[in-house]
């Protein structure tokens, strides 16, 4: 029976462990070093900036620190900030699962982008409308304040912006309203179509109970069929039991006839024996 050495042999010197030795094993691959390459490792530059760049990374050895380093690099390239720990524990998985992580965080975000979108036309609105009071008050401030100064209104700058920004608000009004009366009729045919669709729904149900109705009632005409098949059945079994009965009744009357004749032709040949013998 051979033994896999493999695991009592450092990975770095490839020494076999000696007796009362202990290795030490890094937290993520468990691969062991023996106490002078371990010793030697955390005197290393590598290390030393690796514990002061992620102080919550446990003990590690070389492979792990090449890979860590050049995980954190590409993380940099692509402008992801995640956390230390985070880039730590990802040594230990494979990269298909970082790949899926990173799918799914942007179409997180592409869902949130998604959000922000459908909510920018609400947005635009409210701000469309509360510019449109702000200019119509501005306006009829502007105009009483002219009336009771007997100011003329033509001559008005003032007046005159707000009455054009007046006009611009119009026309976004406008447009708003058109955008409203298209999405209305959308709607609208939109609920059209539920409620052809509820329609076709309830006449669907409807041919759906009326054909379960006509299986019931087919079935139901089966079993009664069924049922009188079996009571003609049972009182024809009942008959020919009868006749079978009758039957065999007279057949036995008739063997015990026949027996009781022969029984008396026998009794008429022992008498007539009996007489011969005795007149002899």
């Amino acid at each position: 029976m051979t033994t896999n050495t493999q695991d009592n042999i450092c990975i770095r010197c490839h020494i076999r462990e000696k007796f009362l030795e202990t290795f030490k094993k890094c937290f993520y691959c468990s691969k062991k070093h023996c106490n002078q390459c371990w010793t030697e490792l955390q005197i290393s530059d590598d290390y030393k900036l690796l514990i002061e760049k992620f102080p919550k990374i446990k003990r590690i050895c070389t492979t792990c620190i090449k890979n860590l380093f050049q995980y954190s690099q590409s993380k940099k390239q692509e402008n992801y900030i995640d956390d230390d720990y985070q880039l730590a524990l990802a040594i230990s998985l494979s990269q298909n699962d970082a790949d899926e992580k990173m799918k799914q965080k942007r179409k997180l975000d592409d869902d949130d982008t998604d959000i922000q979108i459908e909510n920018k036309p609400n947005n635009n609105r409210e701000d469309l409308l509360e510019k449109t009071g702000e200019a119509i008050e501005r306006f009829m401030n502007r105009a009483k304040s002219n009336y009771q100064r007997n100011r003329d209104v033509i001559s008005d700058t003032a007046l005159l912006s707000a009455f054009i920004l007046l006009q611009t608000c119009a026309n976004d009004l406008e447009q708003l309203k058109y955008d409203l009366d298209h999405q209305r009729q959308h709607y609208e045919t939109l609920q059209e179509k539920l409620t052809e669709l509820r329609d076709a729904r309830e006449a669907l149900n409807m041919l759906r109970y009326e054909h379960h109705e006509k299986k019931r009632q087919e079935q139901n005409h089966f079993d009664h069929q069924r049922r009188l098949l079996m009571i003609q059945k049972v009182a024809d079994l009942r008959q020919y039991k009868h006749t079978q009965i009758a039957n065999y009744q007279e057949n036995y009357f008739q063997h015990l006839l026949q027996e009781e004749y022969q029984m008396n032709e026998r009794l008429k040949q022992q008498k007539l024996i009996k007489q011969v013998q005795f007149g002899s």
